[in-house]
């Protein structure tokens, strides 16, 4: 797993000075590569550990039980780490927040968690419960929804995946405490399964995209331009710790 260290970058930056002033650009060239090749590190690393939540995932919903689940929110807990790394990514215009950036989509929060099942004292049925306007629940439906109806009608992504694994965190001692007869025996347990599935597969395609625009030696990826802009992207570098 690779982990990223600002403060190597930093240190480079601060050399540059110090050093004479056509050797300056080598330096920060220099600082601008590695941390392209750490990003698409940091991306492979979180891609590859969501996959293997996938795979977890799917093997509780194959035969739902207690211990499933557990493996389960394991999982999570495991590929989430690497995504927060790549949270120094974002705030320069980058593949993740541009644009059309999938940032919404794998991170975006708070959630409101009556938009995605109902919920005690909640007025509607949520995606999960709606079979009428959501008579199927895949990654393109709920990339078309998410956001749509305000900023915390959030369908997909890391929070509503943990929400479906834990449920409802009502107290302060600890988190939610989903049963894993949500999905066996609950009401519109088949669907919950099928929402969930749903969220993690575009979570992965997400994150393969970001991989995939990261890549080196590719003249049609955002690596190749970052690259080259070598004083803007020092300025990204460093703007994007702070915030």
């Amino acid at each position: 797993m690779t982990f990223l260290r600002p403060t190597v970058f930093i240190l480079l930056m601060l050399s540059a000075s110090a050093v004479r002033a056509e050797d300056a650009g080598v330096v920060k060239k220099a600082a601008v590569m590695q941390h392209a090749k750490i990003i698409h590190a940091s991306y492979a690393d979180s891609l590859a550990a969501a996959q293997r939540m996938r795979s977890v995932v799917g093997d509780f919903l194959s035969a739902p039980d207690a211990a499933k689940l557990e493996a389960a929110r394991e999982a999570w807990t495991l590929a989430r780490q690497p995504f927060l790394q790549t949270e120094a990514y974002r705030f320069y215009s980058g593949p993740i927040d541009d644009a059309d950036g999938p940032e919404q989509l794998l991170n975006a929060w708070p959630l409101d968690e009556n938009f995605i099942e109902a919920v005690p004292g909640g007025a509607e049925p949520g995606i999960v419960g709606n079979t009428r306007d959501f008579p199927q629940i895949t990654p393109q439906v709920l990339e078309l929804v998410n956001q749509r109806d305000g900023e915390k009608c959030i369908a997909c992504g890391w929070h509503a995946i943990e929400f479906l694994l834990w449920g409802q965190d009502k107290s302060a001692a600890g988190p939610g405490a989903r049963p894993f007869t949500d999905y066996t025996s609950a009401p519109f347990a088949a669907r919950r399964g099928q929402l969930l599935k749903a969220c993690v597969d575009l979570v992965i395609l997400q994150l393969k995209a970001l991989a995939e625009d990261w890549r080196p030696e590719d003249i049609n990826k955002y690596r190749a331009y970052f690259e080259e802009a070598t004083d803007r992207s020092v300025e990204n570098m460093l703007s994007a710790l702070i915030f």
